[in-house]
């Protein structure tokens, strides 16, 4: 009698309906990635498929990226194990409930209901806005911080990264104060989906055409080797690559022709259901909460190790830039911060110093044997590390 081989090998689909099969609810399933591109991100939501089929099976690999990944499946388990997590969880910290606080004060203060953007939400609401930052006086604020130092190590990407932070740290915030709001039954959120036309009006339009545009542009990048995240990222960054420049010069060109659109964004309605307020916010201490939480993230960041021992300027003084830049905003309470990273300025510099020099002493040993095996390589590029 012939054996039957086991299946051993799944697409990401069969291995979603495999945990379902075992009592999960598939959730990943009703992902806007998922819906949009028919996989899943390389980011928590993979994370917490893969440790739900851990506790089925003994043996779990991975292989392949987007659509092409596969999960190999070894040694079912006799009973489903209890599941293991492992990331840390997103409780809010007070700073975020004071923040949430003072955003669903604003929504009860309006007469009619509104539509934005995340950060349409964030400047009708009075968060620190970027749109008016002088960068020039930013630039030489970083230059005599380092007396003189970064001329050499461009600091217009430093003060770029600081806006981007503002501008995507804006957005989490009241995305994440509206998706709590709405959990506690406060308040209701609908996406709407819109286009900006060529003529420049805004036209509302149906999820499936936004998504079926969304989905063009993704292909689109994707043969071009950049991902919609390194796009989206780009659109708005003062310090933007030649590559980076002509793709979005690209996309521009390409939407125009083929959609009659110069870009499309999502937007949210928010519908207050009960107007009662918890807690009195004022504006200095809204402020206060936003910069302290600002700055505990920035020093989390600094202490991870692709920017501890970063080549790149803005990365191995990513927390003495955010400082320097914060106090040129005049903003209050980083005096602690400031002082404790400026004593370490100098120690720091010497490393970073020595560090590039090395780096460059053993690049170029390195062409050296190169010219020496192969011949002439003038032609040949040199990039650091970023």
């Amino acid at each position: 009698m012939q054996e039957t081989i086991k299946k051993i090998e799944f697409t990401e689909e069969e291995a979603i309906r495999i945990t379902m099969e075992h009592g999960y609810d598939g959730a990943e399933f009703n992902t806007s990635v998922w819906k949009t591109r028919g996989c899943l991100h390389p980011n928590r939501t993979l994370d917490a498929l893969i440790s739900k089929l851990k506790t089925i099976y003994d043996s779990v690999e991975v292989e392949g990226k987007g659509k092409k990944r596969k999960y190999i499946l070894k040694d079912k388990k006799v009973k489903v194990s209890e599941r293991i997590f492992n990331y840390k969880g997103t409780i809010p910290t007070l700073e975020d409930d004071i923040m949430k606080e003072f955003i669903f004060n604003h929504l009860v203060s309006y007469e009619k209901e509104f539509t934005q953007s995340y950060r349409g939400w964030a400047r009708l609401i009075g968060f620190i806005g970027t749109d008016n930052f002088k960068v020039e006086e930013m630039i030489q604020k970083l230059k005599n911080v380092h007396h003189g130092f970064p001329t050499i190590y461009n600091p217009k990407e430093a003060v770029g990264k600081f806006i981007q932070t503002l501008n995507i740290r804006n957005k989490d915030v009241v995305e994440k104060s509206f998706k709590r709001l709405e959990k506690e039954g406060r308040i209701t959120v609908s996406e709407v989906y819109n286009f900006k036309m060529n003529d420049g009006q805004i036209e509302e339009v149906d999820q499936l055409e936004y998504e079926e545009v969304q989905e063009v542009l993704k292909e689109l990048l994707e043969s071009k080797e950049v991902t919609y995240y390194q796009y989206t990222q780009s659109v708005t960054s003062l310090n933007k690559s030649k590559k980076m420049k002509e793709i979005i010069r690209e996309v521009g060109n390409y939407l125009s022709e083929q959609f009659d659109i110069q870009y499309f964004f999502k937007s949210f309605k928010v519908t207050v259901l009960d107007k009662t307020i918890h807690n009195e916010i004022s504006k200095d201490e809204f402020k206060q909460a936003y910069f302290k939480r600002l700055i505990k993230l920035s020093i989390d960041r600094q202490n991870k190790k692709d920017y501890k021992e970063s080549l790149s300027f803005w990365k191995r003084f990513y927390l003495l830039n955010t400082l320097a830049l914060l106090k040129y905003l005049n903003v209050k309470g980083i005096e602690k911060y400031w002082d404790n990273e400026r004593k370490l300025q100098l120690e720091k510099t010497d490393e970073f110093t020595l560090e590039r020099l090395i780096y460059y002493f053993e690049s170029d040993v390195e062409k050296e044997k190169i010219r020496h095996t192969f011949g002439n390589i003038d032609n040949i590029e040199e990039s650091l590390p970023f």
